[in-house]
């Protein structure tokens, strides 16, 4: 098993959105689907050279990612430089999916519009966008590998890392995890729980 950053390479790309679609299924960027995770998320993730890809390998094969950016607005930003394809996926979903994915539309349309609670993301922080691991490798401690290696990364570059999670019994267990390991609570607001994680 190797932690790794993720090389660029085509087959490598395809491989995480591969491992995202299905470890995040009810992610609105899996709803959305492959060609605009790879046509326009990745495009944009990929031009701030702070942005971070981990990715956990066994055997050649990816069984695990973490995505960490400091790129402000990064989903409102993707979806406004390529608003053709973000209608095209969505009307694609549309015509198979009529009801779930009018749910998912709306989740976005929040999205965009919610409160941030007055976290303004600076240069010195780092949000952890995405942790997801393969389902048949789940319950191994990849996750915390994975966050482990972010953290020795923030802690040379002195960043202060947060994610956000959803109050309530939805996001339970993602909440404990990042308390355990070694996020404290920042704070509490539109429905959704702040978590830092500091250095010095």
């Amino acid at each position: 098993m190797v932690i790794v950053d993720l090389d660029h390479t085509s087959d490598m790309k395809t491989m995480l959105i591969n491992l995202f679609i299905k470890s995040l299924p009810t992610d609105f960027l899996s709803f959305l689907g492959f060609e605009f995770i790879k046509k326009a998320y990745l495009e944009e993730f990929f031009k701030s050279p702070s942005n971070m890809i981990i990715v956990c390998k066994i055997d050649n094969e990816l069984v695990a990612f973490l995505m960490a950016c400091n790129s402000k607005k990064l989903i409102r930003n993707t979806i406004s430089k390529h608003p053709f394809l973000f209608f095209n996926s969505a009307i694609k979903k549309m015509l198979y999916h009529p009801v779930k994915s009018f749910k998912y539309l709306i989740s976005i349309v929040y999205f965009l519009i919610r409160n941030n609670c007055g976290f303004v993301l600076k240069e010195e922080h780092v949000e952890l966008c995405y942790i997801g691991v393969r389902p048949d490798y789940q319950n191994q401690r990849l996750g915390s590998l994975l966050v482990s290696q972010l953290v020795k990364k923030c802690e040379r570059q002195k960043k202060i890392i947060f994610v956000k999670t959803l109050l309530g019994n939805r996001d339970l267990a993602a909440t404990k995890f990042y308390l355990k390991n070694g996020f404290t609570s920042s704070a509490k607001c539109a429905g959704r729980h702040f978590l830092v994680r500091k250095f010095g």
